[in-house]
């Protein structure tokens, strides 16, 4: 699927509760935005939505390595492969091959 990438970055930090070290690489994508209507809320427009989401840490250093290699002071357009994790939130985990692109 063709996302449009407009940063990539790692958040690293102490866990408040668990005060167990993390890093966490994330990436702000581009996507269509979506009008959004419901009985307390309306949200119109045209153009793009950021969202944040999380890449996996199998991925990670791959991922930051193409974005930055891509990387000239506009967003990337890139071919990624995201998965649901346990909270049913998708998660970047690898980038589409030009073999699984031929196969359509």
């Amino acid at each position: 699927m063709k996302f449009i990438v407009a940063a990539a970055f790692t958040n690293t930090g102490i866990a408040k509760a668990s005060q167990q070290s993390y890093s966490m690489t994330r990436a702000l994508v581009l996507m269509p935005f979506t009008d959004v209507e419901n009985s307390n809320f309306q949200s119109r427009g045209e153009g793009f939505s950021a969202v944040e989401l999380s890449v996996a840490s199998s991925f990670a250093t791959q991922f930051q390595n193409q974005f930055n290699s891509s990387f000239k002071g506009s967003p990337v357009q890139m071919e990624l492969i995201t998965s649901l994790d346990r909270e049913g939130r998708n998660v970047i985990v690898g980038l589409e091959s030009s073999q699984n692109k031929t196969a359509a």
